[in-house]
């Protein structure tokens, strides 16, 4: 067995449709997944992953993929291990709590904790209009909701837009998600301590 940033076990050797399983999405994935938990490198890098494990399972990589090989979309390309859509808030890598989606919705739920202020997400101060803005991405460029005298209201034209915007790519990718991800995409709630 060898050891994988000193909490994984992979067995050197295996053999995933002909190909060192080393060498596949399968295993990239995994690894991906330990580092952003458990590489004293990688943690700083990405402070929305402080506090984030693994489950005990999963630890070991034959076990993650037995339940990433079942995945119907895992192979498809520009998609990604997600743990947060299915269970708000969640810091466990487990196999009840991930699911596999393209990467514009990945995307969706991508914390900048570097670029979070003192206003609630989604919300910021204009300096040269002395008031606050909301703002949101959108197909990867910042979209501008509106302009505002209050944070409060800011943020709810953010909840508004944001909430749309999810619903909108869960109806744009439904048939390429699992059903589970399309009704926790139909539900999700944006709140203001996101």
């Amino acid at each position: 067995m060898s050891m994988v940033y000193d909490v994984g076990t992979y067995q050197p050797g295996m053999i995933i449709d002909g190909v060192a399983a080393s060498r596949t999405k399968y295993y990239a994935t995994w690894c991906s997944m330990l580092a952003r938990c458990y590489s004293e490198k990688e943690k700083p890098k990405n402070p929305a992953y402080s506090g984030c494990t693994v489950s005990e399972s999963w630890l070991t990589f034959s076990n993650f993929y037995d339940w990433a090989s079942r995945q119907k979309y895992f192979l498809v390309q520009d998609y990604y291990l997600d743990k947060d859509i299915l269970h708000k808030g969640n810091k466990i890598y487990a196999s009840d709590t991930c699911c596999v989606v393209p990467r514009e919705i990945n995307n969706l739920f991508t914390r900048r904790e570097k670029c979070r202020g003192k206003y609630p997400i989604g919300v910021s101060y204009h300096p040269q209009n002395h008031n606050l803005i909301a703002t949101m991405a959108q197909n990867g460029k910042k979209v501008h909701i509106g302009s505002f005298t209050d944070e409060v209201e800011a943020f709810l034209a953010y909840k508004e837009a944001k909430e749309k915007y999810i619903k909108l790519l869960a109806e744009k990718y439904a048939g390429k998600i699992d059903d589970n991800v399309y009704k926790a995409l139909c539900e999700y709630v944006v709140d203001i301590e996101d």
